[in-house]
């Protein structure tokens, strides 16, 4: 009977540290996550700041372009 208590207790013991062991990694996992977002966040920020900047380089351009063709 006391072999078969402690089988059980070894049991819940690694039961308990498996499920201590899944809560880390979710808790990593989702770290990771945050961090993609906010890295993705950052990059689609700086792509269309990017993209703006080139537009109006671009228009600029057109203008100039423009400008010396009516002379």
């Amino acid at each position: 009977m006391e072999e078969h208590l402690k089988e059980k207790d070894n049991l819940l013991d690694k039961s308990e540290s498996a499920s201590n062991d899944l809560v880390d990694k979710v808790k990593s996992l989702e770290k990771l996550l945050g961090d993609s977002e906010f890295q993705l966040s950052n990059y689609i920020a700086s792509t269309k700041k990017s993209m703006r900047d080139s537009e109006h380089r671009l228009q600029h351009a057109v203008a100039s372009v423009e400008a010396s063709q009516e002379k």
